[in-house]
């Protein structure tokens, strides 16, 4: 690592430059564990932002969104199609 090599620069007493490398060592290790925490957060971050889209969805699109009976037929069927469709689909790729 480029920190460890501008020690051999310095030219301090080895047990300075022990200490030193120690210490350069221990944050590198906390910069890791830290980079994994803030993934791991962000996975979750966007794993619930878009859970709570879908609920915002779920809540206010029935009410926002009246079909007249002649679309929600047609509605049903397509989606119970693509219900289907997508089973199927599945099911194709569990076998291969």
């Amino acid at each position: 690592m480029k920190a460890f090599a501008e020690l051999e620069h310095w030219n301090p007493d080895t047990a300075t430059k022990a200490g030193m490398a120690a210490m350069i060592q221990k944050l590198l290790d906390q910069t890791g564990r830290d980079a994994k925490t803030i993934q791991a957060k962000d996975l979750k971050i966007e794993a619930l932002t878009h859970e709570l889209a879908q609920l915002r969805r779920i809540r206010f699109g029935a009410k926002s969104e009246t079909l007249p009976p002649l679309q929600r037929d047609v509605f049903e069927e397509t989606l119970d199609t693509d219900l289907a469709a997508i089973a199927a689909e599945v099911e194709r790729l569990q076998d291969d």
